[in-house]
């Protein structure tokens, strides 16, 4: 799934809180962004056409009636789908960039991510020898 700047902050949003959002409360939640009302509304409408997001009830604030909408996709499976597009060879690259760049990990990180080698190792292995 591709998304645009705007929608990929409109979902970190959604990631961060956790809970399904009105058009206000992503407004506020917005740290850095001023969104206006027709703005966000493009754009939640651009999501649940990428089927990012649902309309998923409304509730009332006051005299206004506000949609609720919750997310369809996690941060992981986003995430996920954006490498698997990638070659092995692309992905290996951007994946030892990223590590070289932050440069300090804990041992916890470091296991997983040996644990994450070692069962890709694994499965290499075992599809070789179908």
């Amino acid at each position: 799934m591709d998304l645009s700047k705007n929608e990929l902050q409109i979902m970190t949003v959604f990631w961060d809180a956790g809970i399904p959002l009105t058009g206000a409360e992503i407004i506020k939640a917005s740290e850095g962004k001023e969104w206006r009302e027709n703005s966000l509304h493009s754009i939640m409408n651009n999501l649940i056409e990428k089927g990012a997001i649902e309309w998923q009830s409304s509730i009332r604030d006051g005299r206004t009636l506000s949609r609720v909408y919750a997310p369809l996709i996690s941060f992981m499976d986003y995430h996920e789908d954006i490498f698997a597009k990638f070659a092995p060879v692309e992905l290996m690259q951007t994946v030892s960039a990223a590590i070289r760049k932050r440069q300090s990990y804990d041992a916890k990180t470091v296991n997983e991510l040996d644990s994450i080698m070692r069962n890709l190792m694994e499965s290499l292995r075992e599809r070789d020898t179908e």
